[in-house]
C-alpha cells in the first residue's frame, strides 16, 4: 500500500484484485455443483414490514428488481461486468478503465452497448410478463 502512488490507485488495484477473484469463482462455479444453503431468504424478509409504506408498491418494486437482476445475469459477461462497476459500484471511466485495462473511450463504448442490451432485455421482459401489464 505504501507504495502506491495515491489513494484512487489503491481503488483500482483492489478493484482489480476482486475482479479476478470473481472470474476464478465464476470458473469454479462452471466445474463444481451448486450447493444450496438452509437459509435461502437474503432480502430482509424476517424485518418488519413498515406500515406506512404501500404493500402493493413493495410487491411491484420487489418484482421489478428481481427482473433486473435476472436481466444483469442473462447479459455477456463482459457487458455484466461493466454494468456491475458502473452502475453498482458507482466507478467512473477512468477507475473502470483501470480495472479492466482498457482504454475510457472502450469503457464509455462497452457501457452504452451493455445499457442498450439491457434495455432489450428488460423491454422484452416487459412485453412478456402478465404482471406488468396488470400493475403498470
Amino acid at each position: 500500500m505504501a507504495s502506491l502512488r495515491d489513494s484512487a490507485s489503491a481503488k483500482s488495484w483492489l478493484f482489480t484484485i476482486l475482479r479476478n477473484v470473481w472470474l476464478n469463482e465464476l470458473r469454479h462455479r462452471r466445474r463444481a455443483p451448486e450447493i444450496l444453503g438452509i437459509d435461502l431468504d437474503e432480502n430482509g424478509r424476517d424485518e418488519p414490514v413498515d406500515a406506512a409504506q404501500n404493500p402493493h408498491k413493495e410487491y411491484v418494486g420487489e418484482i421489478e428488481r428481481q427482473q433486473v437482476q435476472a436481466a444483469v445475469q442473462n447479459l455477456p459477461i463482459d457487458f455484466r461486468e461493466i454494468i456491475i462497476l458502473r452502475e453498482c459500484e458507482e466507478l467512473s471511466y477512468q477507475e473502470i478503465a483501470a480495472i479492466l485495462n482498457f482504454p475510457p473511450g472502450t469503457v464509455m463504448s462497452r457501457l452504452a452497448r451493455a445499457r442498450s442490451k439491457l434495455r432489450e432485455l428488460l423491454s422484452a421482459e416487459f412485453k412478456s410478463s402478465p404482471q406488468k401489464k396488470m400493475t403498470g
